[in-house]
């Protein structure tokens, strides 16, 4: 019966396979990849289910299932102290504080970081002293979080730059390097946040790396704009980072972050402004020059 079934032509099987639809394997195949995947996690959890079920004695099952159906049993079991439940929730928001106080400390490192880089390098006088206000105004942040969440000042929080990884090319200054990092792991593993922070930091300091080396390659005029546009873009998330953070910090770094937010939005309105300046240089033709054409001498007679 099914060879018969199978000899018949495709304009036949299709409305069987396709639930009353023509079936058009090509289309189908995403449909059937979602459907093995679904497949699949159900495969991979069913034994382990059906495990946990055998591995259990009759008596032992049973009685589960009585004390599962006894009417308040489920709350007597998850039920805590007040006061236990005061402390969770009060060391819960300690450490939220400190994790959103790492982001926003790595966060104006990178700023003073590509600051001091491009006041290094540009020769426009505009672009030079928004470099310079980026600095000032970004450490003065830096003391302020501090303030806010001292805690931080232990976690040695410190991204490295350029210049810093060219001077540890050496095999003294690798050394001070690797035993500096070591010193950073132990108090980091101490204070029990070591993955969070670690990985906070080496995000950022893999997008100052980056930055930096696209950065490097432009010069003059295209650098100006280069380093300018990163800053739109960098306000902009950063703006976007501490209004949505706003509202989950308390005490004196909420505080910190509603100030924060203020400049932020000043240096993104400087920035678009410098970037607009920069564009009318370079569309703006050139300015003529004042000589006068070469006097021509009439031909002698």
């Amino acid at each position: 019966m099914f060879s018969k079934w199978r000899d018949r032509p495709w304009s036949v099987r299709a409305p069987i396979l396709g639930g009353g639809t023509m079936f058009n394997p090509r289309i189908s195949r995403k449909w059937i990849g979602t459907l093995c995947l679904g497949a699949t996690s159900g495969l991979m959890s069913a034994p382990a289910l059906a495990q946990s079920t055998l591995e259990k004695p009759p008596g032992q099952a049973a009685a589960e299932r009585v004390k599962s159906a006894t009417p308040g049993t489920a709350n007597r079991r998850t039920a805590q102290p007040a006061g236990a439940a005061t402390n969770q929730g009060g060391q819960q928001a300690g450490n939220l504080n400190n994790e959103i106080a790492v982001w926003l400390v790595l966060g104006n490192q990178e700023e003073v970081a590509l600051a001091q880089f491009a006041e290094q390098r540009s020769q426009n006088p505009e672009v030079k002293r928004f470099a310079q206000q980026m600095i000032e105004h970004h450490q003065q942040t830096l003391a302020k979080i501090e303030q806010a969440a001292p805690e931080t000042a232990g976690w040695n929080l410190q991204l490295r730059t350029g210049e810093t990884d060219r001077n540890a090319s050496s095999p003294q200054a690798s050394g001070v390097q690797q035993a500096s990092a070591e010193v950073e792991l132990a108090a980091n593993d101490a204070a029990g946040h070591h993955q969070s922070v670690q990985l906070a930091q080496q995000i950022k300091q893999e997008c100052l790396n980056l930055t930096e080396q696209e950065l490097s390659q432009q010069q003059g005029t295209d650098f100006d704009k280069a380093y300018i546009g990163q800053q739109v873009g960098a306000h902009i998330g950063m703006l976007a980072q501490l209004r949505g953070s706003k509202h989950f910090a308390n005490g004196p770094l909420q505080q910190v972050i509603v100030e924060g937010e203020r400049m932020t939005q000043q240096h993104l309105s400087e920035a678009k402004q410098i970037m607009s300046q920069l564009k009318d240089q370079q569309s703006s033709p050139p300015a003529p020059t004042s000589q006068r054409p070469a006097a021509t001498q009439r031909p002698e007679q």
